[in-house]
């Protein structure tokens, strides 16, 4: 894919997820300013996290690129507004790879000259493949700042929601919420309403609701890593294993699509030892947040 064609890929992508969800529902307005923390930080890792590349503290008040241009060698393309490469790793068209940033783990809808970073904002650049499926509109181990900071100062409620049997991992996750200063409530995820779904930041902890079903089976419009499917936990690329995951996903339910840049949903599920992925996601170390063996 020529480049041209994957900068309208882009743009695509993001018109089309921000009305794709739109039909049926209001327009909602309303959110609470983030609490500002002093500094910042950027990031820059590849493969989903796997490789850090550098990390370091940086001021508020400038755009991302000028953040980035400050602490790393960058090129881009388009008159300045598309990155191609940092520290001399690269965009490969072959092999569907580039240079994505995310803004407290929600993967930005605007240029990176137009984001003017926040008091506590975490800028991470990841470079990735995005050739299978859409652009991953959240990562998890930035986690909790889209919770704490939100995107563009703009932070939402959150609601723990799990099903019957998994009410101690919710209790555990909520203490842990509580200790950030984030104001959350729990219910059981039978009791989401659609107005709870639409506007807020959803932790999703369970194997077998109606609502993960269907996350689970929008796994390839929503970039999701892991699913349940029958008794397996089952990759992006097929494989069966049994454990326990958690991703997040910028939320489907919200009536702007998931590219809205607001309430994101986070999934913890899994055929075993939910309780242990809760632990390490209050320490999360990789994008991909796994804990399992494979069966095949």
């Amino acid at each position: 894919m020529e480049r041209n064609k994957f900068a309208e890929f882009l743009t695509a992508v993001a018109i089309i997820a921000l009305i794709a969800v739109a039909i049926g529902y209001p327009i909602f307005e309303g959110h609470s300013t983030a609490k500002e923390k002093g500094g910042a930080e950027i990031i820059i890792t590849t493969d989903f996290g796997s490789n850090l590349v550098l990390e370091k503290r940086i001021s508020s008040g400038k755009s991302v690129m000028e953040s980035l241009k400050s602490v790393a060698s960058v090129r881009t393309a388009y008159g300045g507004k598309f990155v191609v490469a940092i520290d001399n790793i690269s965009s490969n068209m072959q092999k569907s790879e580039d240079w994505f940033y995310y803004v407290n783990g929600i993967l930005s809808n605007v240029g990176a000259s137009e984001y003017v970073i926040h008091k506590g904002d975490v800028i991470r650049w990841d470079y990735h493949y995005w050739g299978n499926n859409m652009p991953v509109s959240a990562e998890i181990m930035d986690f909790p700042s889209m919770l704490t900071n939100g995107y563009d100062g703009k932070v939402f409620p959150t609601v723990v929601a799990y099903e019957y049997n998994y009410k101690a991992e919710a209790n555990n996750i909520l203490k842990f919420l509580h200790k950030q200063n984030i104001t959350a409530t729990k219910l059981e995820i039978s009791m989401l309403n659609n107005s709870m779904k639409r506007t807020d930041n959803l932790i999703l902890i369970g194997t077998d609701d109606p609502v993960l079903n269907y996350l689970f089976s929008s796994y390839k419009n929503l970039g999701l890593k892991y699913r349940i499917s029958g008794s397996s936990v089952v990759d992006w690329n097929g494989n069966k294993s049994s454990g326990a995951f958690a991703e997040a996903v910028q939320s489907p339910f919200n009536p702007k699509g998931t590219m809205a840049c607001e309430n994101v949903v986070i999934i913890i599920s899994g055929n075993e030892n939910i309780g242990n992925i809760v632990t390490k996601l209050q320490s999360p170390d990789s994008f991909w947040l796994y804990s399992g063996e494979s069966n095949e």
